[in-house]
């Protein structure tokens, strides 16, 4: 009974980016880099404070190159597509490893899908699901870019492949289930008691 009441604890997007980082083959300098980059994300996966703000108040002489590869890091483990600062960022660089992903040589007509998603993420993102398809095609034109009626559904349905959110994968636990965590446990050990804290239980605190 008393395992039946011990919850399933779900991992958080910060637990599971930093339990891939370990794996990571790099300088330390870039995996230490990469983990405070992590612990600025909030659930969704977006920075809480921009990259420049983050570095200039916590690290010294890093140099833009060694940010990038950082930020590279992060951005290609799992959900990918963390770390931006908007969803459009995030939603541009999934469509670049989506587009890497395809078996080469591409058709025409697909490359083209690709370019005028692009374009539509630019332009006419966010768009709502009703009536989403004039307010595409107006947005585009406006601009100069010329898109097809038979055009605009496939685009959509390549950007709703995407997620904008990337954090929220991360959320496995079944909020429903009444479970109990534990906040500290007692184990009596060779004549003592010794008191552990929880630690996976306890917030982040996070110093800007």
């Amino acid at each position: 009974d008393f395992i039946e009441n011990i919850s399933l604890e779900s991992e958080s997007l910060q637990s599971s980016l930093l339990s891939q980082l370990r794996f990571v083959k790099t300088e330390e300098s870039l995996i230490k880099l990469a983990s405070l980059i992590i612990q600025n994300l909030d659930d969704r996966g977006f920075n809480i404070v921009s990259i420049d703000e983050l570095i200039a108040s916590q690290t010294k002489n890093v140099t833009k190159k060694e940010i990038r590869k950082a930020l590279t890091i992060v951005r290609n483990l799992e959900p990918k597509g963390c770390a931006f600062d908007s969803v459009k960022e995030t939603l541009l660089f999934q469509l670049y490893l989506l587009y890497k992903s395809l078996k080469k040589p591409l058709q025409k007509k697909t490359k083209r899908l690709f370019r005028l998603a692009i374009f539509v993420i630019h332009l006419a993102f966010p768009f709502e699901e009703r009536g989403c398809e004039k307010h595409i095609k107006e947005k585009l034109e406006k601009e100069n870019v010329l898109i097809k009626p038979s055009e605009i559904p496939e685009v959509i349905d390549l950007i709703k492949a995407l997620n904008p959110y990337p954090g929220y994968l991360c959320e496995k636990v079944d909020k429903n289930n009444n479970y109990i965590t534990p906040d500290v446990y007692v184990n009596y050990e060779e004549g003592e008691i010794n008191i552990k804290t929880n630690k996976s239980v306890l917030p982040v605190i996070k110093i800007s």
